[in-house]
């Protein structure tokens, strides 16, 4: 796991040079199951997912995590994922993750 979220970052930070996006702020988008799912209301087992401030870097200096999972109401459908990014211990509040629709009901985070 901790190999394959620094080769992510590294793709991400490759994609950066290139994307016109970049003089916005952001320079895309990524999917992350472990927190988003992988679509709508989907029913997933949710994963910490630790982010590392360089490729080769030993330690976390963050972790995205769910903090509210999805609420199925009777009447269908589903609300209330609340997903954040914040300090690497799980006792320190995160802010919420930024995300944007790349399908119908698809989120991905904003990098």
């Amino acid at each position: 796991m901790k190999f394959l979220m620094k080769t992510v970052q590294m793709v991400v930070l490759m994609i950066a040079a290139q994307s016109p996006a970049a003089a916005e702020g952001w320079i895309g988008l990524l999917t992350l199951p472990q927190v988003l799912g992988e679509g709508a209301c989907d029913r997933f087992t949710p994963e910490e997912v630790p982010y590392y401030g360089e490729p080769d870097g030993d330690e976390p200096v963050a972790t995205i995590r769910v903090e509210q999972y999805w609420e199925f109401p009777p009447e269908g459908g589903c609300m209330g994922l609340r997903v954040t990014a914040g300090a690497a211990q799980a006792d320190e509040p995160g802010a919420e993750l930024p995300t944007m629709e790349y399908d119908y009901e698809m989120p991905a985070a904003i990098v």
